[in-house]
């Protein structure tokens, strides 16, 4: 996967130089592939364990891993959402079939302007392997090389009924993707539905019937965790692996995707304007307690082969993002990052 060194610049203050970076991921984290220089920008190509997709699959993540390896200082992008006093059950209503997504959030902004996107953007995605679109569709892209959770905008003034679902498919649908393919659907295949039927196959690509166009002035946007056995299997079955796909086939954390959600209307908004509902479609079962797990200091030293104080493993930790409390005789509760 690639990622843009002027980009993790953005979120880590003192970036080390990028042959020098390189060598810390390769010794610390994961293989580095090739380092490239493309104009002023270089680009990394990380080979990404499947085990640390759901916190690595985009450029804060791999810019947190930074912070934790090298300890520069991390910034996190600051959301800038604008919302309406309208709560967004005045526009639409969501459902979500049991099995078929961990987590669903839908939000409505209206106002929007369908244009090409700033060259500084353009020139991100040319270095990430990405085609640019349109404002609107670039924007959650960003999103998605941002963060690493897929987002995808829909027109509103083509959604019928006002409702959306996220169904497994039913018998004899068919669905006209956004670059004209006719996919026929199957029962375990999960879609994104209005009243009339499937818009998007989840996790995958989205419908033509309410594809974001040059007149688009409304629209939703979705973000979600979908079950990653499902996308795989149909992903596979129809031939489409896209960089959606690839991330949703790993279970992405469906804990964090609420906090997220104004980060995404932010750049939204940013990329093409407009001003969002009230609040956002959040739909989801209650989250498993997060269990803190016990640390024995001098045990740890002892498998790491290297001493380590407690204050060092305190740095450490804090700087991965767990939580920790001083337990009895040099040990610590360590509640892991949710």
């Amino acid at each position: 996967m690639k990622f843009s060194y002027s980009w993790l610049s953005d979120y880590v203050k003192s970036m080390p130089e990028p042959k020098k970076l390189a060598e810390l991921f390769t010794l610390r984290a994961y293989q580095v592939e090739s380092i490239e220089k493309k104009g002023s920008d270089t680009v990394f190509d990380i080979e990404l364990l499947p085990n640390r997709f759901a916190d690595l699959a985009g450029h804060i993540g791999i810019a947190h891993e930074i912070h934790a390896i090298y300890g520069s200082q991390f910034l996190f992008p600051k959301p800038d959402a604008r919302r309406s006093k309208t709560p967004i059950k005045e526009y639409v209503r969501a459902a979500v079939e049991n099995g078929t997504a961990w987590r669903y959030t839908l939000s409505y902004v209206e106002g929007v302007s369908v244009k090409p996107s700033p060259k500084k953007i353009q020139e991100r995605f040319a270095v990430c392997g990405l085609r640019p679109i349109n404002s609107l569709v670039d924007a959650t892209n960003y999103f998605m090389l941002d963060t690493g959770n897929p987002a995808h905008a829909f027109d509103y003034d083509k959604i019928e009924g006002k409702t959306i679902s996220v169904r497994r498919a039913r018998p004899s649908e068919t669905m006209e993707t956004i670059d004209g393919a006719v996919i026929n659907l199957m029962k375990n295949d999960v879609v994104i539905a209005d009243a009339r039927g499937p818009i998007a196959l989840a996790g995958i690509k989205g419908g033509k019937r309410a594809e974001i166009t040059k007149d688009t002035k409304r629209a939703l946007i979705e973000l979600g965790v979908f079950d990653p056995a499902r996308v795989r299997e149909t992903a596979r079955r129809v031939g489409f692996t896209t960089d959606a796909s690839m991330r949703f086939s790993h279970l992405l954390p469906a804990r964090v995707l609420g906090s997220t959600v104004e980060l995404l209307i932010g750049y939204i908004q940013n990329f093409a304007g407009g001003i969002a509902a009230k609040d956002s479609v959040d739909i989801h079962k209650p989250f498993p307690k997060i269990i803190p797990i016990l640390l024995d200091v001098p045990y740890a030293s002892h498998l790491l082969g290297a001493v380590l104080s407690e204050k060092e493993i305190l740095t450490i930790l804090k700087r991965m993002g767990c939580s920790t409390v001083k337990g009895k005789a040099r040990t610590l509760m360590v509640a892991p990052p949710p």
